[in-house]
Parts: structure tokens; C-alpha cells; sequence
């Protein structure tokens, strides 16, 4: 063969080789974006809604990043809806199935009175009940010492608390709303102080007008508001106390 001959067959080989790299780079352009965009577009699909995609092309890839970005967003969103309205649905159900609780108790306590049950037993399911008015909640019940000349109140009964360690303490707080939003009185400073700084609700026991005792309902959760249903609830439940004594 000729020198020309050589430089044409060079410069055939050297067209395919061209030819062959710039497939191999078109190619490499082309299916990495897509197996990037696949493995990614999994970790969404297994749950990483947080995940975004890199919108870093200009091209039909970058368009299609962005739309996968606004679907996963949108995905994301709604899963925190449905997360959110299925907490309230726990707590509404949790609310109504108290407050079932809560009247459930006051028809035992209602039917305890009416059968002439004996005080104890009555007074006992009294806070018994009272403690369910949360799931950190506790409940006591102070009367005046019958044996003292003192118009004092002492601890008789208590649900969900230490009785030893309170049984020497003094009540001499008529009504006492305690909370995120009410300071304790001065005269429940003490029995506040040992009780770990609860929230807590005091209403008094009377007896034609003159106060007996005093019912104490309290909890533990931090930032808390003694809402009015519970409030008044406890109101029957004093009610049917007075009634029982």
C-alpha cells in the first residue's frame, strides 16, 4: 500500500475511534442522570420523604428533578397531615374515653350513696375516680380531725401519692386553682412544695355551710391549664362527697 493509502486507512480508524468515544460520552451523559434520578427516586419510595434531588441541570433531567422535588414535597406534606390529625384523633378519643370514665364514676358513686353504702367505701371510689382524671394523675381527700379541737385539715385518704410522707402535713386552703397560670397560695406553699410543684385543684367539702374538708386533684405536665370541664367535674364529685358524709 501507498503513503496515501496508510493516511486514509489512519484516518478511518482514528473517524471510529472519534466516533466510538463520543458515543460512549453521550451515552455516559445520558444514562447517568437517569441512574442517578433512579436511585434516588428509591430512597423517596422507601420512605425518605425529607430527600430532595439536586436541580442542578438545565435539560429535560433537571425539569424532570424538580417535578420529582414538588411531587415528593407534596408527599411529604400530606404525610404530616395524616401523622398530625392521627395524634388528634388519639387525643380526641383519649378525652372522650376520660370523660366516659369520668361518668361512669359519678353514676358508681351516685348508686354507692343512694344504696347507703358504707361512708368508707364511698369516700375511697371518690378519689379513686378523681385519679383517673389523668394519666399522671393523683387525688386526696383531707377532713377535719374529729379527736382536735383545730379547724385544721389533715390527709385522710389519697390515691397515686406517698400518704406517709404527707399524712403530718396541715391543709388550710379552702379553694386553690394551681397551674401554668396560677401561682400557689400561701397557705398550700408547704404541701405544694411536697408534693413536687404539681398542677393542682382544690375544692372544699362542706356541710351545711360550714367546710369539712377539702378534695385535691393534681397531675405533673409541665405547661398546664386546668380546663373548666375538669373543674366542674371535680365539683360533683365534692358534691356527692358532702352528700355521702
Amino acid at each position: 500500500p501507498t503513503g496515501a493509502t496508510w493516511w486514509v486507512f489512519g484516518l478511518i480508524v482514528l473517524t471510529v475511534v472519534i466516533a466510538l468515544l463520543g458515543t460512549v460520552y453521550l451515552t455516559i451523559k445520558l444514562i447517568e442522570p437517569v441512574i442517578q434520578i433512579t436511585h434516588e427516586a428509591k430512597q423517596i419510595a422507601e420512605g425518605e420523604y425529607g430527600y430532595q434531588l439536586p436541580e442542578d441541570q438545565p435539560d429535560e433531567f433537571g425539569v424532570l428533578t424538580v417535578s420529582l422535588n414538588e411531587l415528593t414535597a407534596r408527599i411529604r406534606d400530606n404525610m404530616t397531615e395524616l401523622k398530625q390529625f392521627g395524634e388528634r384523633t388519639n387525643q380526641i378519643n383519649l378525652e372522650i374515653h376520660k370523660r366516659v370514665v369520668m361518668l361512669s364514676g359519678l353514676l358508681q358513686v351516685g348508686e354507692l350513696i343512694s344504696r347507703g353504702a358504707d361512708l368508707d367505701l364511698v369516700l375511697d371510689r371518690v378519689i379513686e375516680k378523681l385519679a383517673l382524671l389523668d394519666d399522671q394523675g393523683f387525688s386526696f381527700l383531707c377532713l377535719e380531725p374529729v379527736e382536735e379541737l383545730t379547724p385544721a385539715l389533715r390527709l385522710r385518704r389519697a390515691h397515686q401519692l406517698d400518704t406517709d410522707q404527707l399524712s403530718a402535713l396541715v391543709f388550710d386552703s379552702a379553694h386553690a386553682l394551681i397551674d401554668a397560670a396560677h401561682s400557689p397560695p400561701a397557705g398550700m406553699r408547704e404541701v405544694y412544695e411536697h408534693l413536687g410543684q404539681p398542677n393542682l385543684l382544690l375544692q372544699p367539702v362542706t356541710l351545711r355551710g360550714r367546710q369539712i374538708g377539702l378534695i385535691g386533684v393534681g397531675n405533673r405536665h409541665p405547661n398546664y391549664t386546668w380546663p373548666t370541664e375538669w373543674v366542674d367535674l371535680v365539683s360533683v364529685f365534692v358534691k356527692q362527697t358532702s352528700i355521702a358524709i
